[in-house]
């Protein structure tokens, strides 16, 4: 039983200590918000076996509660934009996934450079925020510009495949013949 006492007396100094160590300067309200996505990323995480939300449609009934707890600077879902990419940390020296990252640039007097913050997914599945340079942003955004571009082609050819399915061709007419060519052409027939 005194043993008990004195790890948790042991346990309590140690972490009485740790906090005595930390800064005592407050969260802006973007710092408050953003620690709050983190809290409901991870909330959504726990209850969906690890899955993570792709849009605010997913995430949002996970905020809604944790908005009713707490006290928000303005509505979130108008100010991150969901990414999932993965992406050079600076703070934590590795790569981790950008899940949510704000839409414009934070108004932080404390960072050195501008930039936005971002909730981000650790390897080891920790959830943090992250500060990014506006730099890195802006080739961050490009990557998902890019990935959207790539992924609109990419559904726009399924379409066409599945018009083609239905008009009785499948993808190798389609390409053959081509989409602009009169449907009123035969193969081998001259125009």
């Amino acid at each position: 039983m005194r043993t008990h006492r004195a790890i948790i007396a042991g346990v309590t100094l140690t972490v009485c200590i740790s906090c005595a160590r930390r800064p005592t300067h407050s969260l802006s309200p973007e710092q408050h918000d953003v620690n709050l996505l983190k809290i409901g990323l991870a909330n959504y995480a726990a209850k969906n076996a690890g899955k993570l939300p792709e849009n605010w449609d997913e995430f949002g009934p996970v905020m809604f509660q944790l908005r009713d707890a707490q006290a928000v600077s303005a509505p979130l879902d108008g100010r991150y934009v969901f990414a999932g990419v993965r992406w050079p940390l600076p703070d934590f020296d590795q790569e981790g996934l950008v899940i949510l990252l704000g839409n414009v640039p934070a108004a932080e007097t404390q960072k050195r450079a501008p930039g936005r913050y971002a909730v981000v997914q650790l390897d080891n599945g920790q959830f943090e925020r992250e500060w990014l340079p506006e730099a890195n942003v802006q080739s961050l955004l490009e990557k998902l510009r890019a990935r959207k571009r790539r992924e609109s082609f990419l559904d726009s050819r399924e379409q066409g495949a599945e018009m083609g399915a239905e008009m009785g061709m499948n993808i190798g007419d389609h390409e053959r013949y081509g989409a602009t060519k009169s449907s009123s052409v035969r193969p081998g027939a001259q125009r």
